[in-house]
């Protein structure tokens, strides 16, 4: 199953931990992870903003995933697909 997370570029630190700990716990359930970064007015203009964002997430759970599709822009919104680590053993 594929869950989805939505992230928008001005997202406070809090936030962003509350959002990595959902990520990390649907990963340990086994789930795909659909990052969505949405972006509004001008934020367009700074592409390089939401793959700061996304590789700011992507360390935090390293551990936990593998890109299984990278970042992908869709218009306004831009996708990106985590899938859980193989453990081995």
């Amino acid at each position: 199953e594929v869950k989805e997370v939505k992230f928008t570029l001005r997202i406070s630190d809090n936030d962003f931990a509350v959002k990595r700990r959902q990520i990390e716990r649907f990963l340990s359930e086994g789930h795909r992870v659909k990052i969505t970064i949405r972006l509004r007015g001008r934020e367009r203009a700074h592409m390089d903003r939401p793959r700061e964002m996304m590789d700011r997430i992507y360390h935090s759970v390293e551990e936990l995933a593998v890109i299984e599709r990278p970042l992908q822009t869709e218009g306004r919104v831009l996708t990106a697909v985590l899938a859980p680590r193989k453990s081995t053993g």
